[in-house]
């Protein structure tokens, strides 16, 4: 579950469904109660996707989980230069770290979006077909 929770193509896929479905059952119709009760689903997938830190991570994701070290392995160095250099190769562990904070924070600006327009369909939704018909 917590795998599904994490994966963002599948909760797009799951609200994308949803608001079409809704459509499809309030087409012809005045009252889009379905679309406007899509709205919901919108908000509740913006808020996970909001909180992927927490949802993957736990109460250490609260407040974003911010990489606090860095496994590497010293390839190389350069003394010539006007500076010592370290060439270095990152541990798999610590590119999945760093992988899983650049969706983390892509998760949370897009949440933030399906947040407000998760709200505006929740609550405006069924005027949609008073427009249309």
């Amino acid at each position: 579950m917590k795998k599904l929770l994490l994966s963002m193509p599948v909760l797009l896929t799951i609200t994308v469904i949803t608001v079409f479905l809704s459509i499809h059952q309030d087409m012809g119709n005045k009252s889009w109660f379905w679309f406007q009760r899509s709205g919901s689903v919108i908000v509740l997938v913006g808020a996970i996707l909001g909180y992927r830190s927490i949802v993957r991570l736990g109460s250490h994701g609260v407040g974003g989980a911010a990489i606090s070290f860095a496994r590497v392995t010293i390839v190389s160095t350069n003394e010539t230069a006007a500076g010592q250099k370290l060439k270095v190769a990152y541990s798999e562990d610590t590119k999945r770290q760093f992988l899983e904070h650049a969706l983390d924070q892509r998760a949370g600006f897009l949440g933030a979006g399906f947040l407000v327009v998760g709200t505006l369909i929740w609550g405006y939704g069924d005027l949609l077909g008073l427009m249309l018909y």
